[in-house]
């Protein structure tokens, strides 16, 4: 009922059930010893004036006085609690009475002795005995409705109490929860607010020195610690950062200084070739028929040969533009590589006892 709810609404909530519970489990004792008090009372009341009816009833009974049984059951009057009064003799006969409401029932005959309840009534048949002789029995009946007039007024005056001392409760604990909410509630916000704002120069404000306060302490000294590692991140954030744009820069430098070094190889380099070309192409069609076989392929191999150099000169060139190219992902055949360059280095060496094996 109490989740999500904010700290204040629960601690009013807290204060008012536990206080609640408390005045009605404290109402509810005091009910019940008041019921047992008054019902006792009760008891002890109708017991005593049966016993002092009967003790003034044994002269009546035992002269046959109907009038004088009647006087002494009229005393009754003064017992607010009691409605009816019936002496029998020793033939269980009715002998003589006394009721407050003339058509009032009571029992024809008298019942065991004792007390007994019913209907909001306490019942009471009390012997009456002279020298140890029983001359009759006394019955009396007693209301036990105004007892428990009196309970509904004290639960009402007692539900009254709690709903006073509910609305007491609430306002005060409007009043006094703020020693234990506003810290918390500071706490809380303090955390939203750096979490929003990556800001942790932000520290909680402390209100006292108990556990909330402790806390506090807690809560801005991990908030120090985290601010110091950030700023020492950040620091090593911006060295990197320095660092990445001057080995940029280098690499950069070199990248260019590598292009300028291609362009001048490139350029010293293939002018040399194409005159040995030249000069090769030359000898090899001028000398077609004079020159022997082995002579020829010499010449076919400086021809080819110089054509690979340039070929590679102009590979060096195009690598040196890389860094300003994307770079174009193609499979390649290790075996074949390897059988071209085998093939071409057969074609200039003579080899007769290596055996070369490629495995694929």
């Amino acid at each position: 009922m109490l989740k999500n709810r904010p700290i204040r609404t629960k601690l009013i909530a807290v204060i008012l059930l536990t206080s609640g519970f408390v005045l009605l489990l404290t109402s509810v004792a005091y009910w019940i010893y008041q019921a047992y008090s008054f019902k006792k009372n009760a008891t002890e009341r109708l017991i005593s004036t049966s016993k002092l009816i009967a003790a003034n009833s044994t002269a009546a009974l035992a002269f046959k006085d109907a009038g004088d049984a009647a006087e002494v059951l009229l005393s009754l009057e003064v017992e607010s609690n009691i409605i009816c009064g019936v002496l029998y003799d020793s033939f269980n006969v009715q002998f003589a009475k006394y009721c407050k409401d003339s058509l009032m029932s009571f029992p024809a005959k008298p019942g065991a002795d004792g007390i007994s309840f019913g209907d909001g009534q306490i019942f009471s048949y009390d012997p009456v005995i002279h020298q140890g002789k029983r001359l009759g029995t006394l019955y009396l009946a007693a209301d036990t409705r105004g007892v428990y007039e009196t309970l509904k007024l004290h639960s009402i005056i007692a539900a009254f109490i709690i709903f006073l001392c509910l609305v007491i409760a609430f306002f005060l604990s409007k009043v006094f929860q703020h020693n234990l909410a506003d810290p918390i509630l500071d706490l809380a916000n303090t955390a939203k607010s750096i979490s929003e704002n990556a800001d942790y120069s932000v520290r909680a404000k402390k209100y006292e020195n108990d556990e909330v306060g402790k806390l506090t302490d807690a809560f801005n000294l991990m908030l120090a610690r985290i601010e110091k590692q950030d700023d020492e991140i950040r620091e090593l954030n911006q060295g990197l950062e320095t660092k990445v744009k001057e080995r940029t820069r280098e690499l950069e430098t070199a990248y260019l200084e590598m292009e300028a070094f291609s362009y001048t190889v490139s350029h010293d380099l293939n002018a040399p070739l194409r005159r040995i070309e030249m000069f090769a192409g030359l000898l090899l069609s001028r000398s077609e028929e004079e020159t022997d076989e082995h002579a020829k392929k010499t010449l076919l191999s400086v021809c080819r040969n110089a054509a690979k150099m340039r070929n590679l000169i102009e590979d060096l060139l195009s690598f040196s533009k890389l860094s300003r190219m994307e770079l174009n992902k193609e499979k390649t055949s290790m075996y074949k590589k390897a059988q071209e360059q085998l093939e071409d280095f057969l074609k200039t060496e003579t080899v007769k006892t290596v055996h070369f094996e490629i495995s694929k």
